[in-house]
């Protein structure tokens, strides 16, 4: 096990997140499910469906006056009905206590009544979906603040055995995601004729710049109240942008967003995070969200708010689109990330909480798609700077009868990794139990110490050839440590925890996973993958 004097003074989580369930796209993710459930029924069993899901579907829409009335006495008969059941309930549960704990508890249910019937009326009565969005929100806390996200991330490290009472430096890196498939103007639901099929819109909980200022204000917070306290400040948080070329998208809406957040973004560790830094305490809200809505009118003055880009396949990004306007966009966005030395990180695991359905975002997920980008004869894009999230694992390999090394996800990962500079690939969310790190050590070592596997990747290099050894030392220096927290939480219950489980899992008796690859893999690697330093 690491010592602790060993620790080292930097330290990075080059994968987490920061969001609540107001940033998701709920509706959509229902439909992917409605669609995984129904998609393979037969016509006749999918005709059972199509009117009931179709009506359904308009109940929650519609903007029909009636429809709406209906909407508004449901929630209302709803709201009403959970305080006197919880009110009766609580009677029962404390009748030794009087009546003053159940009124206690029914007054908080009727604060939260008045709370969603005032976010009703401030809706005037329309957008009915978001209000139902709003509402549960209010329920069942989806909406919660981020204020104080960082500050329990950070009690919860300085709390932690390995780094108490040291005096270290520890980046983290949210990564957003863009539920942009629909255009944040409309907010009701426009299908095609098979109600089975994608709709063209579908309102959301929050268009992206609203979770964009959620998290800066929780960024904010935190560095406000480390610098009221005069307490030294642990963290360094370099967020990273969410990214899908939508349908609503535009070449100018795409320069403006490039432009102001990425272009001429300082180089080098010190000016980036200063850059960053200074961005996000200045950062305006009224300034910023004319970016919201479809309306891409606001400021456009420089805001280095974000360290790289998050992809996420499972929500339609493509890597190299067939269509010639995305594709000329992917061009655009290839070449900024290159000139800037921009980083990308790419969802590439089969867990996901996307919104396309299975054999679809499996595709769209594949490692294999990039060849299309790194490959591509009519642009140099070899210098792209991308980092594989989750070691690409892929839940479905396992259930294959043979394995086939030219579709393993985490082979071609580590081919990649070996053939380009500027590749990288994350163990987020894989080191939730400290065996994975062994198996890990023990996947790496039979691939690259096969004959086979080292001649094929070998016979991709251009102009040299590698040993087994050289492979190995490659691509050590190309994994990067991420946790996905919260993510992860349906395995590791703390960010504490899964650093417990990352202290036990490398160490002195793995031949690869072992003292000398967690300071590259927690220090140098992502240095040099965030700042190329």
């Amino acid at each position: 096990m690491i010592k602790r004097s060993e620790v080292i003074n930097e330290f990075y989580d080059v994968h987490m997140h920061a969001y609540n369930l107001s940033h998701p796209s709920l509706a959509l993710i229902m439909m992917r499910i409605v669609k995984e459930m129904f998609g393979n029924k037969s016509e006749k069993e999918k005709e059972k469906w199509k009117d009931v899901m179709r009506l359904l579907l308009e109940f929650i829409y519609k903007k029909n006056p009636i429809v709406r009335t209906f909407q508004v006495v449901f929630l209302l008969l709803v709201f009403l009905f959970i305080p006197i059941a919880i009110f009766n309930i609580s009677h029962y549960i404390f009748a030794f206590t009087g009546n003053i704990l159940s009124i206690l508890i029914a007054s908080i249910i009727l604060v939260i009544i008045i709370c969603c019937i005032t976010i009703l009326m401030r809706n005037k009565l329309h957008k009915s979906f978001r209000f139902v969005s709003h509402a549960l929100n209010v329920l069942f806390l989806m909406d919660y603040s981020l204020d104080e996200y960082f500050l329990t991330i950070e009690s919860e490290i300085k709390d932690n055995d390995i780094f108490k009472d040291k005096d270290v430096n520890i980046t983290l890196c949210p990564q957003m995601m863009d539920f942009s498939g629909i255009d944040d103007s409309v907010s009701h639901m426009i299908w095609d004729k098979d109600i089975f099929e994608k709709p063209k819109y579908l309102p959301r909980n929050k268009p992206f710049i609203d979770q964009e200022i959620d998290l800066m204000k929780g960024i904010q917070n935190y560095y406000y109240e480390k610098n009221n306290s005069g307490e030294k400040k642990l963290l360094t948080i370099l967020p990273f942008r969410g990214f899908e070329i939508t349908e609503q998208m535009t070449i100018s809406k795409l320069n403006i967003i490039l432009d102001k957040h990425f272009e001429d973004l300082p180089q080098g560790k010190d000016n980036r995070e200063k850059a960053i830094y200074n961005a996000i305490v200045n950062y305006n809200m009224n300034e910023n969200i004319g970016l919201s809505r479809g309306n891409y009118s606001g400021s456009t003055e420089k805001c280095y708010i974000y360290a790289g880009f998050k992809v996420y396949p499972p929500l339609g990004f493509e890597v190299w689109p067939e269509n010639s306007p995305k594709q000329r966009m992917m061009v655009k966005f290839y070449k900024t990330c290159i000139k800037n030395n921009i980083p990308i990180m790419i969802h590439c695991g089969s867990n996901v909480a996307g919104t396309v359905v299975n054999n679809d975002y499996l595709e769209l997920t594949k490692p294999m798609q990039w060849d299309n980008v790194f490959d591509n004869k009519e642009y140099n894009f070899k210098k792209l700077k991308i980092c594989f999230a989750h070691f690409g694992v892929n839940k479905f390999e396992y259930l294959k009868e043979t394995f086939d090394p030219d579709n393993d996800w985490k082979h071609k990962i580590i081919e990649m990794c070996i053939q380009y500079e500027n590749v990288y690939v994350d163990i987020s969310c894989r080191g939730t139990v400290a065996e994975v790190y062994f198996e890990i050590d023990m996947y790496i070592q039979s691939i690259l110490k096969d004959p086979f596997a080292i001649d094929k990747i070998n016979s991709k290099l251009i102009g040299k050839t590698m040993s087994s050894k050289q492979m190995i030392e490659k691509l050590l220096s190309r994994i990067l440590f991420g946790t996905d927290f919260p993510m992860c939480c349906f395995t590791v219950n703390s960010y504490s925890k899964y650093l417990d489980e990352l202290d036990k899992g490398i160490n002195s008796n793995n031949p690869i996973m072992n003292n000398e690859m967690y300071q590259m893999m927690t220090r140098d690697n992502c240095k040099r993958f965030l700042f190329g330093d």
